[in-house]
């Protein structure tokens, strides 16, 4: 399972243990980043499904007299909007596109936080501090606390 897990930015694995329920239930190892990415568009095959019933339309009345077209014209889109109903209301009218990468834990190394944070500073998010930078802010250093 843990294959499915490599770093976007690094190509790191992830550790074969440490996999943690999330709240979705889907799994992740302890520490990493999932970014998903979801685009909405209109479908496709809806789209397709209206030019079709127009040029239905449009070919049937060009078969009909000038004088009674416009009055049967409804009457052909009525019979169409019948055809066409049930395909019609089982395609949805937008598609949900989606992708998911993941992030070792940037604190990992120096590198992989510096890449993390150019592409925080892309998404206009501050940057993640780095935990030594932290240490030294507030005074203390990794000796004074060991």
């Amino acid at each position: 399972m843990t294959d499915d897990f490599i770093c976007a930015l690094s190509g790191i694995a992830a550790p074969e243990e440490i996999l943690l329920d999330d709240e979705n239930g889907e799994e992740i190892p302890m520490g990493w980043i999932r970014i998903t990415l979801e685009r909405v568009i209109p479908n496709p095959r809806l789209v397709q499904i209206q030019q079709t019933k127009a040029a239905m339309l449009e070919a049937a009345a060009q078969q009909i007299p000038d004088e009674v077209r416009e009055a049967q014209k409804f009457i052909i889109a009525t019979q169409l909007d019948a055809q066409f109903f049930a395909l019609e209301q089982s395609t949805p009218e937008v598609l949900t596109l989606g992708e998911q990468v993941y992030i070792a834990p940037p604190e990992m190394n120096e590198q992989l936080l510096d890449e993390y944070n150019a592409f925080r500073e892309t998404l206009s998010l501050d940057p993640m501090p780095n935990q030594e930078e932290e240490t030294e802010e507030d005074g203390t250093t990794e000796e004074d606390e060991g």
